[in-house]
């Protein structure tokens, strides 16, 4: 299998389900997955990579959510991809 050749970011607070995605995407994606588990960690980790695609949970610690979480990444790249999990 061809592995895809983008930068992948994953928001998911609950450690064993994001270890499990994080290996599934690596077996899809070339790069490195990086994974945060609140919105204030990721949109920092966003700032730094500027990835292609988002994969995230709606319900994360904090008090911002998944979805606040893609709205202020396309702020910031309007062209990036998400996948709700």
């Amino acid at each position: 299998m061809n592995r895809i050749n983008k930068k992948v970011i994953l928001l998911e607070d609950n450690k064993d389900l994001s270890q499990q995605t994080k290996k599934l995407l690596e077996t899809i994606f070339l790069n490195p997955v990086r994974v945060y588990s609140s919105v204030d960690e990721a949109l920092e980790g966003f700032m730094e990579n500027l990835p292609d695609l988002i994969v995230c949970d709606i319900q994360v610690i904090g008090d911002q959510n998944g979805l606040d979480f893609i709205e202020k990444a396309k702020i910031l790249k309007s062209n990036v991809k998400s996948l709700i999990i």
